[in-house]
């Protein structure tokens, strides 16, 4: 353990906040800053370093200089964004386990309302809404369009959360997690996945009984930018890995009275994966393969009228509000305590980014 090690741990602090990075020195400075800007003060930031090449590991020991809360932790070798988040699962001394990502902001009340509103729900998961933005010039993009609190079980969870449909999609939330609902469990993230692993994870955690409350105030910040896994089409073999551990969650819960939506999850993800296979047909001016592929499943078809990068990359129907003073305001707050300029040249492309 490096930098920033030196942090009390004989009294648990109230939340461990887990960030994994790779090669994020782009925006991880920010990120540490939204997190140690917290209104929740009794906190610990565990960065998991997951292999990075560039000055991520420099910016991280800097923060963790100035402010014990932070903790470096460092992976052997590359492994992926589940396996560093696990790592941070294992380390945690919180009672409640909170996720950002390096990119990412959050409202500096944030952590406070959830965990204040988690205790005196005695639920073991909260979430709020969160808002996609590339610039806080730009468009401010909402992910749920919902105005009153929620809960989510298992059964509802998957009704709404239907691919390749218009879907609430919410997969892309970051609830806070009671530590020892999470431990008892005994579930964490799939490490094979490179694709929707928060997804997959909050679908066995929903399964196992714990119940995640939303409240649709947005106080995170998701960036949107280039060069993530989201751009164009998702590779096949991605979803063919979220089809196979659908199918092994089926196989888990086959007598669960939600079996009949996992068996919906995994004819989705079968949809999916040959639909790209029809793509790939297309491209290479196999007729024949394509014909046989859209006669066996002809429900591949309408996905056609859907812009190649929004098949599975963007779910849900945000719609853009960009003049929504209180998200613009919620926004440059955030940076501002982050210590992020905001110039509109700043930041970035408006792609989706990777998000897992």
């Amino acid at each position: 353990m490096a930098a920033g090690s030196t942090i009390d741990r004989r009294d648990s602090p109230q939340v461990s906040v887990v960030m994994p990075a790779y090669n994020a020195a782009r925006f991880i400075r920010f990120a540490i800053r939204s997190a140690l800007a917290q209104t929740l003060r009794d906190l610990e930031l565990l960065v998991v370093d997951d292999g990075s090449s560039d000055a991520t590991v420099a910016i991280v020991e800097e923060e963790a200089a100035l402010d014990p809360r932070v903790v470096l932790l460092r992976m052997e070798v590359n492994s992926g964004s589940g396996a560093a988040r696990n790592r941070g699962f294992t380390i945690a001394r919180g009672r409640w386990i909170a996720l950002l990502d390096s990119d990412d902001l959050m409202a500096p009340d944030r952590l406070e309302r959830l965990i204040d509103l988690g205790e005196r729900l005695k639920t073991d998961m909260v979430a709020d809404n969160l808002v996609r933005f590339a610039s806080p010039h730009g468009a401010l993009i909402p992910h749920l369009a919902e105005d009153r609190d929620f809960t989510l079980d298992a059964a509802r969870y998957l009704r709404q959360n239907l691919f390749y449909e218009k879907s609430h999609h919410h997969g892309l939330l970051q609830p806070v997690i009671r530590t020892e609902a999470l431990r008892r469990s005994g579930q964490v993230y799939n490490e094979q996945l490179r694709m929707m692993s928060d997804d997959e994870l909050h679908v066995r955690l929903l399964l196992e009984g714990l119940r995640m409350h939303v409240h649709p105030r947005p106080t995170y910040f998701y960036r949107l930018h280039g060069g993530g896994i989201s751009q164009g089409l998702p590779r096949r073999r991605h979803v063919a890995d979220i089809l196979e551990a659908s199918r092994r969650v089926l196989a888990h819960y086959r007598s669960h009275p939600v079996a009949d939506l996992l068996a919906r999850r995994c004819r989705a993800f079968e949809r999916g994966v040959d639909y790209l296979d029809f793509i790939a047909a297309l491209k290479q001016r196999d007729g024949r393969t394509a014909f046989r592929l859209a006669r066996a499943r002809p429900s591949i078809l309408p996905l056609l009228r859907t812009p190649l990068g929004n098949v599975l990359s963007r779910f849900g129907s945000a719609t853009q509000v960009p003049g929504r003073a209180d998200l613009r305001a919620g926004l440059e707050e955030a940076m501002r305590l982050a210590g992020e300029a905001a110039p509109a040249s700043a930041l970035t492309t408006g792609v989706s980014k990777g998000r897992t």
